[in-house]
């Protein structure tokens, strides 16, 4: 007691009010008392919660000795791990009074993304688009569900994706379904009208829809590296969206509205066994890794209606530079080969890999050299970009500016945010093509294929975990004539 007397009452008998405040005689009091306690003893004033017991009031967090008479008793002891571990009268409860039952698996939501919908009209249509995920687990973590759902106009063109991941033994395997649509430009085309003063020019949107039936396992090898095994059964539906603009040959207006004809070309089914090796001691700053090594090596085959082979190798690593300053450097290789394999050409203008090369910064002035009639893109300095296998390196030097903000140079208000400097080099290439570091006035860009390069700068927000907005300011070096471009990319850093 900190010096005051606790009301207390004898058995059998009213308990007394206390002198300056009242006293809750239905199991405990909440503030001070003073009067004086013939059993208890405790003099002066106390301040705290009290309990009522058969010999009177004792404060709660004191423990009375039930093991003397009540005319005796007294506050021994305080309530502790300690007084628990060393009093003889506290004993642990008996564990052979205790019930097993075998553990049973009961999936609880983790996270559910928020939902989204909307509805979207422009040149290829109208529609609904929006969707969620949500992820769920047992008690323990071992099982693990997926669901996720997003459309964009079509629900035959919705992404669909649903796993089940068992982490209980050592070899933690997937097993899952899926659906994924990519759609992709083909090249365009002029047809004759229905007048000798009409024609129709052709747009067409290339449209493949995978419906695929997965399993992966993994097997941990150390604590960082581990190796992968994988089979995917996919049907594909293979389509084309033409929009047909009818126009007048001498004026040069449209003679009818567009129309759009849905055309579909096969359905294609085939098996897609992988192996892979990774090793990840990473560690991640506030927009990416700054610290450690990744690498992944992968060799998949496709078989059945579709036959070719694929190799991906990603090594990636992070140095310390001068104080929080990084050197970030990736080699990148994806390629195809087999008979197949020129139907999946890939593009490497994304700012996820070469900056300054996209698409749609291509000025119709680039793309006045001679045409080529198999032309994937109807533009050469586009066609240089597009090939069945790539090649890219890229080197940054990172800085948080998180370290400089008391030097005032960066409001400390601002999210975590990074700046670079970057070097991008890259190169697409078909299995026909020559490769040489550089081009030669006279060779033909369709045949030779040289690397492209870039340099730049970049801001990074952390949007407050929520996202990464990049922001590139890239400078390439093989567009002659052309100054700059400034990028808008979310995620994070390679």
């Amino acid at each position: 007691a900190r010096g005051g007397a606790v009301a207390a009452g004898r058995p059998g008998a009213a308990p007394r009010p206390p002198a300056d405040g009242p006293v809750d005689v239905g199991g405990g009091l909440v503030g001070a008392v003073s009067g004086t306690d013939s059993v208890t003893q405790i003099p002066m004033r106390y301040e705290g919660a009290l309990y009522r017991t058969p010999q009177g009031f004792r404060p709660a967090d004191l423990l009375l000795a039930s093991s003397v008479p009540a005319a005796d008793s007294t506050f021994r002891e305080q309530v502790s791990l300690l007084a628990l571990r060393d009093s003889a009268r506290l004993n642990l409860p008996d564990t052979t009074e205790f019930t097993f039952k075998p553990y049973k698996v009961h999936f609880t939501a983790d996270y559910v993304a928020r939902p989204s919908v909307g509805f979207f009209r422009d040149n290829f249509g109208q529609g609904f688009f929006g969707g969620s995920a949500v992820s769920l687990s047992d008690m323990l973590g071992n099982h693990n569900l997926t669901f996720a759902g997003f459309i964009n106009g079509r629900i035959d063109e919705s992404q669909i994706v649903a796993a089940y991941t068992n982490l209980t033994k050592r070899v933690a395997w997937t097993v899952g379904l899926q659906q994924n649509p990519l759609f992709f430009f083909q090249p365009s085309s002029i047809q004759p009208g229905r007048t000798p003063t009409e024609q129709v020019f052709v747009q067409r949107l290339r449209r493949l829809i995978f419906r695929s039936a997965f399993a992966r396992a993994a097997y941990p090898l150390t604590r960082f590296a581990r190796l992968e095994a994988g089979l995917s059964l996919t049907s594909l539906d293979d389509g084309e969206l033409q929009i047909r603009q009818p126009y007048s040959t001498v004026t040069g207006l449209p003679t009818a509205f567009a129309t759009q004809e849905r055309v579909t070309l096969a359905t294609r089914n085939y098996a897609t066994p992988s192996v892979a090796a990774v090793f990840d001691n990473t560690l991640f700053g506030i927009v990416g890794p700054w610290m450690g090594r990744r690498a992944r090596v992968e060799w998949s085959r496709a078989v059945g209606d579709w036959q070719y082979d694929q190799v991906n190798v990603d090594l990636r690593r992070y140095d310390g530079f001068i104080g929080p300053a990084t050197i970030a450097t990736r080699a990148y290789f994806l390629g195809r080969s087999g008979r197949d394999s020129n139907l999946f050409p890939m593009f490497i203008g994304f700012p996820e890999l070469l900056r300054g090369y996209t698409s749609g910064s291509f000025f119709r002035n680039e793309c006045v050299l001679e045409r080529e009639p198999n032309s994937p893109s109807g533009c050469p300095s586009v066609d240089q970009l597009i090939g069945n296998s790539t090649m890219v390196a890229n080197v940054e030097l990172r800085m948080p500016l998180n370290y400089i903000t008391r030097s005032n140079l960066v409001p400390s208000g601002l999210p975590p945010i990074e700046v670079a400097a970057f070097y991008d080099v890259g190169v697409a290439f078909n299995s026909w093509d020559q490769l040489r570091w550089r081009r030669e006035p006279g060779d033909n860009p369709f045949v030779v294929r040289a690397p492209l390069q870039s340099v730049g700068a970049s801001l990074r927000l952390n949007m407050l975990g929520f996202a990464v907005l990049r922001f590139d300011l890239a400078f390439p070096l093989n567009r002659p004539g052309f100054g700059n471009i400034l990028l808008f990319s979310i995620g994070p850093t390679f």
